[in-house]
């Protein structure tokens, strides 16, 4: 394999299942960005999103030989990532303490706008409990279906529904609070 091959994925996953380790250094490096992306909005500490980046990328080349071609493989290690994410945080039993779901009193009536950064979302995704935060990633971010997660974190549909919802108002709240903010100091 020469050097102008790596530069195709289908050549390095191809190494990769023949067990090349410049394949694999290819694959981590052109991934990992993008992994520790999905990581970091599943897990507030980055300590344990690195944890999953790297348990992620071991269940990839573990199973390296089972990824269909035919398919997308950012999409396929991105529902590792998930997955990998959702055991970390079951190993620790978080999501089971996942906080108070109380709202703030009033209503929210005027809409978010401006332009948020990736820090300033991120921030948000932090402060919201954590089951609101997966089923908040999984739906909005991943795609998943309310019966899916259901599935995945073992709830029933109608709660995933509720804390999508309850997710939601949360973060208006808290963008609507940092624009008020940002706004008052111009």
């Amino acid at each position: 394999m020469n050097e102008n091959q790596f530069l195709h994925l289908p050549a390095i996953i191809q190494g990769c299942r023949e067990g090349n380790e410049k394949c694999w250094e290819l694959l981590y490096k052109s991934y990992y960005g993008y992994v520790m992306s999905i990581a970091l909005r599943y897990l507030s500490r980055k300590q344990l999103a690195e944890e999953a980046v790297n348990d992620s990328f071991l269940k990839v080349f573990n199973h390296i030989n089972n990824y269909d071609t035919v398919k997308s493989f950012k999409t396929w290690i991105g529902q590792i990532t998930v997955n990998t994410c959702i055991d970390l945080l079951r190993k620790e039993n978080r999501f089971l303490r996942a906080g108070n779901d109380q709202l703030p009193a009033y209503s929210v009536n005027e809409t978010v706008t401006g332009k948020l950064n990736y820090a300033s979302i991120l921030k948000g995704l932090d402060k919201l409990p954590m089951l609101q935060r997966l089923v908040f990633n999984m739906y909005e971010i991943e795609g998943y279906s309310h019966a899916e997660i259901s599935e995945k974190l073992d709830i029933p549909e109608s709660s995933s529904r509720t804390y999508l919802t309850r997710a939601k108002k949360k973060l208006q709240i808290y963008y609507q609070e940092l624009i008020k903010e940002k706004n008052a100091r111009l």
